[in-house]
């Protein structure tokens, strides 16, 4: 996977968003990035989660455990032959809390 141009993971957790970058494990590797949200109908938790990064070979670009209704929305943009650009918009209880451009050049 990390050996690949522009890998972009899409995924679910039963809790909370998480943005997480992927950095390339040797010299000619590719960063890769997850997008992981859900869910439509999360129940209700009554206590407060923080994310924290441990190691570098999972960079925690965003996170986000609050709210009972989540999705993301995602624009690919390919007009040029050489770039992709990938445009992800997280949506919590209706509204657009985060915004992420993710560029990738070949």
């Amino acid at each position: 996977m990390r050996q690949t141009d522009g890998v972009v993971i899409l995924s679910g957790d039963r809790h909370e968003h998480a943005t997480t970058v992927f950095p390339p494990n040797d010299k000619g590797g590719k960063a890769v990035i997850e997008f992981s949200t859900s869910p439509l109908n999360q129940f209700f938790e009554p206590f407060d989660r923080f994310h924290r990064q441990i190691e570098d070979t999972d960079v925690s670009v965003y996170s986000h455990p609050w709210g009972n209704s989540k999705f993301g929305k995602v624009s690919f943009d390919t007009s040029e032959p050489d770039q992709l650009k990938l445009e992800y918009d997280l949506i919590v209880d209706g509204e657009k809390v985060w915004n992420y451009l993710w560029e990738y050049s070949r």
